[in-house]
């Protein structure tokens, strides 16, 4: 009897850990340097998502590579909790909870030095209908 008090008093502590731990399964693809799966320690976009979630509580969180179109498939259709990392889309958001940012993105044109390409507005973001009306000429 004595030696079942103290499984009871022993198991039963860690039956409720278990019960309460929290878990979450993401999905994400190669974006080097934000994702890759190949690398040390998987890329820091990786890094901050993982941290975030341990830091709320998360016990087990797995997070898994894959195309990127069969990761936001996964996603709708409930197979996964989440992907990352994603820029904003109104689509999504219409079915999906979209975070704030948590980091920037260096993404951005390059043309050669000598090329007769000019941008054509000095602030894009506030004429951003003129600047792309305008770049219509060039092939991307």
């Amino acid at each position: 009897m004595f030696y079942k008090k103290v499984l009871l008093i022993i198991f039963l502590p860690l039956f409720f850990l278990i019960a309460q731990a929290k878990s979450i399964v993401l999905g994400t693809t190669e974006w080097p340097p934000y994702v890759e799966d190949n690398s040390k320690n998987k890329g820091y976009a990786y890094e901050i998502v993982l941290a975030a979630f341990k830091a709320a509580g998360y016990d087990d969180v797995k997070i898994i590579f894959m195309p990127w179109d069969d990761a936001v498939k996964a996603v709708n259709d409930g197979e996964l909790d989440g992907i990352f990392p994603e820029y904003f889309s109104k689509k999504r958001n219409s079915a999906l909870f979209y975070t704030h940012s948590f980091s920037t993105s260096p993404v951005g044109f390059y043309k050669k030095i000598k090329s007769d390409v000019h941008y054509p507005s000095a602030d894009p973001d506030k004429h951003i209908a003129k600047t792309l009306n305008e770049m219509q000429q060039y092939r991307f």
